[in-house]
């Protein structure tokens, strides 16, 4: 009798709370004590995360209807596959927190768990009810115990990344948001906008997100690309990569690093873009014109950005007298402008630029010329003008300028130009043995 009582009781516990049933040695297992402190910080993340819950709940989940049918469905007393009922406590939440409606998604999730124990969305609809009803605790307890079955669920993972924010564990926080990012397609904006408001408000968030992404998670190469493109924090931009690529970056990060750099420079972050631009050449080869004989066949890191167009273009090709390679530029039909360029990142002292150039008759005056410019600035630094008769390699002189840069200039161009008049069919110039040299 006491047997079949203790039976009873244990059906019935079952009935009322298929978390114990499911997973309570689980959920003691892994329950740790708690401060006052993370109780307050508990509360915040919750009712934020359950708030959010109903915008992913309105635009992540596939059986998503139109609003007038998804409040009717809400109503209806009768919902038999657990699937339907895991869906229809989300949607309940997502419509309004009545006590009536909390009760209809509490009996939903309830039944869902009973009939698939791994119903990661039912048991977070249960973590929200508990935490639309003041109990924190258990809804954190019952958050981490979905959590730890798959790993899958997105609003657990924003939830639980979240809730380690507001306790200043940062590598806990960015572990969830990388499970979250592999959760759906449909969240990942966002996740990733979450994540910069963690950046632009937390400089050590930044920072220990780049740490996190140098260890090359999966998540990386796909979140990557959004994170530069939607930066609009400097600082944290340039705190995340400094500590991404602090040991230099990889010849495979160099496309990468090139939309970081692009993007620092639109936000005004020169001071960044220089230190990027010596973690990717080294702090020597960033001190100096890289491939200036242009003999290294565009392989260089932060080398020469050349123009390829029919009308207006540069191509490394061997010099007439055999002795190496010449940048050949080719402009017809009125084109002038920037062939060539190359970013730098020389510090503050006075510098020589050199180079050599010529063209035929029909390129138009002082044509071509290097110019070296501050980053955003449109006056050049320092120029040099092609002789008026260097028309061929054998009477093209070596040129020089002197020139300073100034502080507050850490990023400048290298550029060069060239052009045509409107009737020329085309016109052809040379550009060889770019080089700046400290004085």
């Amino acid at each position: 009798m006491l047997a079949d009582r203790a039976a009873a009781l244990r059906y019935a516990n079952r009935r009322q709370d298929p978390i114990a049933a499911f997973g309570r040695e689980a959920v003691m297992a892994s329950r740790r004590r708690i401060p006052k402190r993370r109780i307050v910080a508990a509360a915040v993340t919750c009712t934020v995360a359950a708030v959010l819950s109903v915008p992913i709940v309105l635009f992540t989940m596939p059986n998503v209807v139109p609003g007038t049918v998804r409040a009717q469905l809400v109503g209806l007393p009768l919902i038999v596959s657990p699937e339907a009922r895991e869906a229809a406590a989300a949607i309940a939440l997502a419509t309004d927190q009545s006590e009536e409606t909390l009760a209809r998604a509490e009996t939903w999730a309830n039944e869902a768990v009973l009939d698939d124990p791994l119903a990661e969305s039912a048991i977070r609809s249960l973590s929200f009810v508990n935490a639309y009803r003041g109990d924190d605790r258990k809804a954190m307890e019952i958050l981490r115990y979905g959590e730890s079955l798959s790993k899958r669920d997105l609003m657990t993972e924003l939830a639980l990344a979240l809730d380690a924010r507001q306790s200043g564990e940062n590598a806990a926080a960015i572990r969830h948001y990388g499970h979250a990012l592999g959760t759906t397609v449909r969240g990942y904006d966002l996740i990733v906008e979450q994540m910069l408001g963690s950046t632009g408000q937390d400089p050590d968030f930044a920072r220990d997100l780049g740490t996190a992404m140098a260890a090359r998670p999966g998540w990386r190469d796909r979140f990557l690309p959004f994170y530069i493109a939607r930066s609009q924090d400097p600082a944290a931009l340039g705190a995340t990569i400094a500590a991404m690529w602090e040991g230099g970056v990889p010849e495979g990060d160099r496309p990468m690093a090139m939309r970081a750099l692009a993007k620092m420079l639109a936000l005004g972050a020169t001071g960044d873009a220089a230190r990027l631009i010596r973690l990717v050449t080294g702090p020597s080869s960033a001190k100096q014109i890289r491939d200036g004989d242009f003999d290294k066949g565009g392989d260089t890191a932060f080398g020469w950005e050349l123009e390829r167009g029919a009308s207006f273009s540069a191509l490394p090709v061997p010099r007439e007298d055999g002795d190496g390679m010449v940048l050949e530029l080719n402009a017809s039909s009125g084109h002038a402008g920037t062939v060539a360029s190359q970013i730098l990142a020389l510090p503050p002292g006075s510098y020589r630029l050199s180079g050599r150039l010529w063209s035929d008759d029909k390129a138009d005056r002082g044509m071509p010329r290097i110019e070296l410019r501050c980053a955003g600035a449109d006056t050049p630094t320092a120029e040099l003008r092609k002789a008026e008769d260097a028309r061929s390699v054998a009477a093209a002189q070596a040129l020089s300028t002197g020139f300073v840069i100034p502080q507050g200039c850490p990023v400048q161009y290298v550029d060069v130009k060239f052009g045509s008049s409107l009737f020329v069919a085309n016109s052809q110039g040379w550009v060889d043995g770019i080089a700046i040299d400290p004085l």
